[in-house]
């Protein structure tokens, strides 16, 4: 059985990017309680909160283990 993989997506804050997330990361920085919301949000282009812009990065999901490596290694680099 292989981990289901989250799709990632480029958040713009007023028009400035902020950081790349997963739909989980969102949902919990934005307090959004379903997960159908970010997609239909990029899809539409329309912002959320009138405030947040939701991208997605990549027609490919990642898997869950790639996406934890991935934010392992960000934080590394905002740490030197």
């Amino acid at each position: 059985m292989s981990a289901k993989a989250e799709a990632l997506y480029d958040l713009y804050d007023c028009g400035r990017l902020d950081g790349r997330y997963s739909t989980s990361e969102l949902m919990v920085m934005l307090g959004i309680r379903h997960r159908t919301m970010i997609p239909n949000y990029s899809v539409s282009g329309v912002l959320y909160r009138k405030r947040y812009l939701f991208e997605r990065v990549d027609d490919e999901p990642i898997s869950k283990a790639l996406a934890a490596e991935w934010d392992k290694t960000r934080k590394q680099i905002l740490e030197q």
